[in-house]
């Protein structure tokens, strides 16, 4: 396994920040160009399934680009006609709602006025107003002018402004002028929309040319990646929406609420906004609930509607049917929705979802661009090891065992050492041989872990959670029936006689304390069977110690090291002076986190002199366990047993 990557996945030079720059800068100045392009994009892949469809069905190129056009300006026209209808139904409607909804805020009026900080309050700004508002009167003592009293040549006159005759041309300038912007804009969508169909095959050949025709693989998967995640988000998130729409018209009409049809269309249309979009297609129904009602219910059964429809969509069935498609992290989606209506407006807003999914696809496809993909996706920035790795090299044990917990609801504790704690330990070993860590921050890691691996003694043995894996009921992890949360004795009827002992394994520690952490959690995964470990620390190792050691009633000694790099030759002197003090001890090489693309550890194991070996705590413990007898008197499969790894 390779070490953790502490230098980052990317750096961003000073050249590349300046081309970001630049980029924006284009975003923003060729917006007038840029969106029109960007929304035939979008409708080109809302598009694309109806047209392969018709192309499968015998219909020629262009006579299929040409119906699935028509389609949707049909489509189109027809929404925007409805709405029209609707809403010139509703003008109409508003003065008959006008005398209820005053009668409303008259009574708030009342009852908010009743406190008296409130009606102090309004009279103070009340006075406030008509002193501002009130013409000032002229000084005490001095009179009008009876000149301009007595006059009436000084009299005001009053005047008349007639605007002039309008001609039929302003009119017609005066109701299309606002008019002419989005047709031009919905003209040059609807152009690039035929074209981009009709060319398609050709955009993508010149695409992969742009990018790089030199990796033709990686282009073709980049380009297939986002369009089949960008086709998936946009029909999906279509028919949600429709669904949506259709949801709140029905449940508005049920209601009472005037033209139900159109606030379904603009829920629909509204909810394609990110996170606020449904909010704002709330908010006029509701006020005119308000109106239309003498009371509150319409208006409470209309909130209510809206916010119970918005939540089972957003936390039951847009997890379920967007699943991994999308690939943005929420936080992502908020700060795309801002910096894409900054650039490009309400359009932007509209866009910015499906666009930083094109800028996260990149990323995982371009290694330069690796840092968007880590910024914007969903995809965790540290793997579980780093994640570790950073908890324990702040010190937090807690939020190390709390990371544990959560990995332990789905496999058991010896597959949460073996594949998060010890790549972390061993990267971090790696890093200390360099000299990026010193012997004080090694010793207190390593104390960080011992006290996150002491959360961990009321978890289920490993033994039996693995033999669940290998066909038992139980799930990994789980708590044995009838089981107590309080730690029980270990049992060792059932052992062989030399493993009855008190301490009949002795693990050491190989050359650092995180070694000798690692011999900790062999030592309590171990203790789970019923057999008890002593660990003695790295500095019992040395030729001056290891002839202190304490062997009688071993009947097995494991030797822990994280990094593989020069451990078998310490390893092999290690276990020669082991031999000349417990010639009859067998011996175990544990050898954490090795991999067999270095050297196969059956020739590891012979090149040391040991007796097994062992390249994970999983491995040693079902060795261990093995050797014991524990295996066959728990009903573990003797399958299980590594039998690579014994000589």
């Amino acid at each position: 396994m390779e070490p953790l990557n502490w230098d980052g996945r990317g750096r961003v030079t000073a050249g590349e920040v300046f081309v970001g720059v630049v980029v924006v800068g284009v975003l923003y100045f060729a917006r007038e160009v840029l969106v029109p392009i960007a929304l035939a994009v979008l409708l080109s892949f809302v598009l694309t399934p109806p047209l392969v469809r018709l192309r499968r069905w015998g219909l020629g190129k262009v006579p299929s680009v040409l119906l699935v056009v028509v389609l949707g300006v049909f489509v189109t026209a027809s929404v925007a006609g409805v709405i029209g209808v609707q809403i010139t139904h509703l003008a109409g409607e508003l003065p008959k709602y006008q005398w209820t909804l005053q009668e409303k805020i008259r009574s708030l009026r009342a009852a908010t006025a009743g406190g008296s900080m409130v009606r102090s309050l309004g009279e103070l700004l009340n006075g406030i107003s008509s002193e501002i508002s009130e013409p000032a009167s002229p000084p005490p003592g001095e009179a009008a002018s009876p000149a301009s009293a007595n006059n009436p040549a000084q009299t005001p006159l009053p005047v008349v402004v007639r605007p002039p005759e309008t001609r039929p041309f302003e009119i017609i300038r005066t109701i299309l002028g606002p008019l002419i912007q989005p047709l031009a804009t919905l003209g040059l969508v609807l152009i690039f929309v035929f074209f981009i169909l009709l060319q398609q095959q050709d955009l993508r050949d010149r695409l992969i040319w742009l990018a790089g025709s030199r990796d033709l693989r990686r282009t073709t998967m980049a380009i297939d990646d986002a369009a089949d995640r960008l086709s998936h988000f946009f029909l999906a998130e279509t028919a949600i929406n429709s669904s949506f729409g259709v949801l709140i018209g029905l449940g508005l009409w049920l209601i009472g609420i005037p033209n139900p049809m159109l606030w379904g269309i603009l829920a629909m249309l509204m909810r394609f906004v990110p996170y606020i979009g449904w909010i704002i297609s709330a908010i006029l129904p509701c006020l005119l609930a308000a109106a239309v009602d003498p009371g509150w219910t319409q208006l409470a059964w209309s909130v209510g509607l809206f916010l119970a429809l918005e939540l089972t969509i957003s936390q039951a069935v847009e997890p379920f049917v967007y699943g991994r498609s999308t690939g943005l992290s929420p936080v992502a989606v908020v700060v795309a929705a801002t910096f894409w209506t900054w650039l490009w407006g309400p359009i932007g807003l509209v866009l910015s979802t499906p666009l930083t999914l094109l800028i996260v696809v990149v990323g995982q496809h371009v290694e330069r661009l690796a840092f968007l993909a880590v910024m914007f996706g969903d995809t965790p920035a540290l793997t579980p090891a780093e994640t570790f790795l950073q908890r324990i090299l702040a010190g937090d044990a807690d939020e190390a065992a709390e990371q544990g917990e959560r990995f332990l609801k789905e496999k058991p504790l010896v597959s949460f050492y073996d594949e998060v704690v010890l790549p972390a330990l061993r990267s971090a070993q790696i890093e200390a041989n360099r000299g990026n860590i010193d012997t004080e921050d090694l010793r207190r890691m390593a104390i960080t872990v011992e006290e996150v691996v002491e959360n961990f003694d009321d978890e289920e043995d490993p033994v039996r959670s693995i033999a669940a894996e290998n066909g038992g009921a139980r799930k990994p992890g789980a708590k044995k029936e009838g089981s107590t949360d309080c730690p029980t004795e270990p049992k060792r009827d059932g052992l062989k006689p030399e493993w009855q002992g008190e301490m009949p394994v002795l693990c050491i520690a190989g050359r650092s304390p995180l070694d000798e952490a690692a011999a900790v959690m062999f030592r309590q995964l171990l203790g789970k069977q019923g057999i008890n470990v002593r660990v003695a620390s790295f500095g019992r190792a040395s030729s001056a110690q290891v002839f202190k050691l304490e062997v009688e009633g071993v009947a097995m000694i494991c030797l822990s090291y994280l990094a593989v790099e020069g451990a078998p030759t310490h390893t092999r002197f290690l276990i020669r002076r082991l031999r000349r003090r417990a010639p009859s001890t067998r011996i175990l090489a544990g050898f954490w986190t090795y991999s067999d693309d270095l050297v196969p550890l059956e020739d590891l194991r012979k090149e040391t002199g040991a007796d097994l070996a062992a390249r994970s705590l999983r491995e040693a413990v079902e060795v261990c366990a093995h050797e014991a007898g524990a295996a066959e008197r728990d009903g573990a499969s003797p399958a299980v047993v590594p039998e690579r790894v014994s000589a």
